[in-house]
């Protein structure tokens, strides 16, 4: 871990500083694991790189075995995250999703009876935080570690009284870890017969790696090895873990629902689109929202709809054939030749039965994907697997103990011709990523049925989320 870069913006903020974390695999065991040292030019190094500007996830880089790839959307410089309107990579609070407005025509907070006006950032509504929001605070550096499997970073904020007009002082912390599992320890007896990317052992151990995720593609060299003996699984693929712990605490009754809003592109953060790229969610219900996209506090079920993703479906044609000319018409095109549905036949990469061109009103009111998923109703259980996401030589496994989980395709994304990595204009329009948003309910302020948000004065609220990543290196 290290500090490497150190700016002062334009307004007179404090100090915006960059961080990175770094795992290095080898065949070599002495030679794995965590460093501190910088290896962006490492072939065999996994790397994370933070901004304490908004707490914000830059970028996280893999060694796969095509070479060094980079899955988070983002920018080169700290200081452009202060413009974009897509909270790309923020650390989102005090309460994520939407609070509608009341009868006055702005949001409110009731607590005990005492009403709070909130700051309103979306029209009449309070959507992340409000203005500013945490993911445009300049966030202080609490700790810093490593050890031989893990490099970790604790970014930590105060939000005062009346910050965004929510009540109490609340203090967050938020710890981002780089973690190498042991892949020794895996349960050699699981099942490595299926190839099917989007089949999640939710009945495996949480704390262990899925040893049937090591071997990403049949024709994978060494896939054999994988089910012979330890010796062979640490040369057929490899596992990292991008944990964050959230943690906070205040001074007098309020509400706290914290998220980290990446968006991933597991084909590299500059592929475009969604094509290719399986999701699979396990959960049978949805939280309804009205046309603005305030949650109403009805649960629907998801079977029989477009937005039942238990089996898994490749993303890029769910939005091209749920959307129809909307998707199509994307700046990248969602329309390219070879991926094709015929109509009453399954689509090539997915197992629903496509319609051409028929719009889906589940996807039109949001143009794409952006549902609070149900897994839970506790505001916190034990860490669970909830979901993957999958590509032809990538794996990730989200893991967590919030109730809900949001999934946003970047629907309203629009980065072109703005500065990117690498000094390139960023090739970020809609649909061009998912966010995977394990959080809480959304407008829980306001709906009592939903599994609560509020914290009192010695209460510590904590909650985790992992992002798993199986790969050949």
């Amino acid at each position: 871990m290290q500090n490497i870069n150190s700016e002062t913006s334009q307004t007179s903020l404090p100090p915006i500083q960059e961080y990175f974390l770094t795992q290095t695999f080898s065949d070599d065991p002495g030679q794995s694991g965590a460093d501190s040292s910088d290896c962006a030019d490492c072939a065999n190094c996994a790397e994370l790189h933070l901004t304490n500007l908004g707490a914000t996830i830059m970028c996280l880089t893999l060694p796969l075995a095509s070479g060094q790839r980079d899955i988070i959307l983002g920018f080169s410089k700290p200081q452009d995250y202060l413009v974009q309107e897509g909270n790309l990579g923020g650390l989102i609070g005090r309460v994520a999703g939407r609070i509608p407005a009341g009868p006055e025509g702005y949001p409110l907070l009731d607590i005990d009876g005492h009403t709070y006006p909130l700051s309103a950032n979306a029209g009449t509504t309070c959507l992340h935080g409000g203005k500013p929001g945490f993911h445009r605070e300049i966030w202080e550096l609490a700790e810093e570690g490593q050890d031989a499997t893990r490099n970790w970073l604790t970014f930590r904020l105060l939000s005062p009284d009346g910050d965004a007009g929510f009540p109490g002082d609340l203090e967050v912390l938020v710890t981002y870890s780089l973690e190498k599992p042991d892949i020794t320890a895996l349960n050699l007896g699981t099942d490595l017969a299926t190839p099917d990317l989007a089949v999640l052992n939710l009945d495996a151990d949480p704390a262990t790696p899925d040893l049937a995720a090591l071997s990403l593609d049949p024709d994978l060299a060494g896939q054999a090895d994988c089910a012979q003996g330890k010796e062979g699984l640490a040369t057929s693929g490899s596992c990292i873990d991008l944990r964050i712990r959230y943690q906070a605490t205040c001074s007098a009754p309020t509400v706290c629902s914290l998220t980290q809003h990446a968006y991933f592109n597991l084909q590299g953060h500059e592929q475009g689109n969604l094509l290719g790229q399986k999701l699979q969610i396990s959960a049978d219900s949805y939280t309804n929202f009205t046309d603005d996209l305030i949650a109403t506090g009805d649960i629907c079920p998801l079977e029989g709809t477009v937005l039942d993703l238990r089996q898994g479906e490749d993303l890029g044609l769910l939005l091209r054939h749920g959307l129809g000319k909307v998707a199509s018409e994307s700046p990248v095109g969602l329309d390219q030749p070879g991926l094709e549905s015929k109509p009453g036949q399954p689509s090539p990469t997915g197992t629903r039965l496509y319609p051409v061109d028929q719009p889906d009103p589940h996807l039109t009111v949001t143009r794409g994907l952006d549902h609070n998923y149900i897994l839970s109703q506790e505001a916190h259980h034990s860490l669970q697997k909830v979901a993957c996401l999958a590509c032809d030589d990538l794996r990730m496994e989200v893991l967590t103990t919030f109730p809900g989980l949001q999934v946003y395709t970047a629907n309203y994304l629009d980065t072109l011709g703005k500065p990117g990595k690498d000094g390139q204009p960023t090739p970020y329009p809609p649909h061009s990523a998912v966010c995977l948003e394990c959080q809480a309910w959304p407008n829980a302020v306001n709906l009592p049925d939903f599994p609560s948000i509020r914290l009192e004065p010695g209460q510590i609220y904590q909650q985790e989320t992992v992002y798993r990543f199986y790969f050949a290196s």
